[in-house]
């Protein structure tokens, strides 16, 4: 693929998705790496791109994902518990699309049992419907959800856990 072909759109059409924007609107084109995190609900016409991960969100994801994967194996159930990363789930009503900064099932399953959000520049409230997309979601086998909001002005990183209840 040129580089002509990654910055000019397919037919000189843009993408559906991006209709009625402003036109100063700045649109990506090329995705230098893996591409953007996706959150949607397409009956709501709600797109949400995460374009850039920056380091501290990365390490408070990464370092979480460490710890769980850790506790899996010192518990002797690497061989039931999958990590899923961050691969993208789709609700069965399509109404939420979401890739989790790090997810957990039996193998035995497709939808995420635990997931985890970091946040750095979301604010604690995004955060909160995110998990509740996770645990509420038409399909969702999710039982439990950490937050991790990273608080660089206050120096804090704050956990939150959310729970299904049955």
């Amino acid at each position: 693929m040129s580089s002509q072909d990654r910055e000019t759109p397919q037919d000189g059409v843009l993408s559906r998705l991006l209709s009625g924007l402003p036109e100063e609107t700045p649109q990506i084109k090329f995705y230098p790496d893996k591409g953007p995190k996706v959150t949607a609900d397409l009956q709501e016409g709600v797109l949400v791109l995460e374009i850039m991960a920056l380091l501290p969100h990365e390490r408070a994801a990464q370092e979480f994902q460490r710890s769980i994967d850790f506790r899996i194996l010192t518990m002797g159930l690497w061989s039931e518990i999958l990590n899923n990363g961050t691969s993208r789930i789709t609700s069965l009503d399509q109404r939420f699309i979401k890739e989790p900064d790090a997810s957990f099932t039996p193998y035995n399953i497709n939808w995420p049992t635990f997931t985890m959000e970091a946040g750095l520049s979301e604010n604690k409230a995004k955060l909160a419907i995110d998990a509740k997309g996770w645990l509420e979601s038409a399909g969702s086998k999710t039982e439990g959800v950490i937050t991790v909001k990273v608080d660089r002005n206050a120096l804090e990183i704050t956990l939150t856990r959310w729970e299904w209840k049955k």
